[in-house]
């Protein structure tokens, strides 16, 4: 049972993935979660919500109730400053994840996105980068089918 909560905001136009700066409008959605998210995003249909965490990606029903969870690997050592990535795409039924295992001395040390099935959690594809970031922001594109990755390096 989680004792500690803190809550997801949706704050965006529902038609496309959270945008963080913008601030929640009265009345929008929220999700209870267990942890600090580190990254975001809301389902376009409202039903779930992925975060990550310094450890994984997690993700959450309306109550705040784990789904599934996608761990991220093994560190090497404590690193701050690194931020996983997350966002749904526009019909909801993948989630893309961006993990700075270069920056946070994970698994291989390389740089990784990946795309998961958005009910179960399940790996469909992952592609080594040639990266080396804090960060990434998805942005996905209009089209429903492209998502392109912002991955920040400074």
């Amino acid at each position: 049972m989680m004792t500690a909560r803190r809550r997801l905001r949706c704050g965006h136009d529902h038609r496309g993935p959270l945008r963080r700066r913008r601030p929640a409008r009265p009345g929008g959605v929220t999700f209870p979660v267990a942890t600090e998210p580190r990254g975001r995003a809301v389902a376009p249909d409202l039903t779930s919500a992925v975060h990550t965490t310094d450890n994984d990606l997690v993700c959450v029903d309306r109550a705040g109730e784990v789904r599934w969870r996608h761990a991220f690997g093994t560190a090497q050592h404590e690193v701050s400053g690194v931020r996983a990535g997350c966002a749904f795409s526009h019909d909801g039924t993948t989630v893309w994840l961006f993990r700075p295992d270069a920056m946070g001395h994970c698994n291989d040390s390389r740089d990784t996105w990946h795309v998961l099935d958005a009910t179960t959690g399940a790996l469909l594809a992952g592609a080594g980068l040639g990266t080396a970031g804090h960060g990434g922001d998805h942005h996905v594109h209009p089209n429903g089918t492209d998502v392109l990755l912002d991955v920040g390096e400074g």
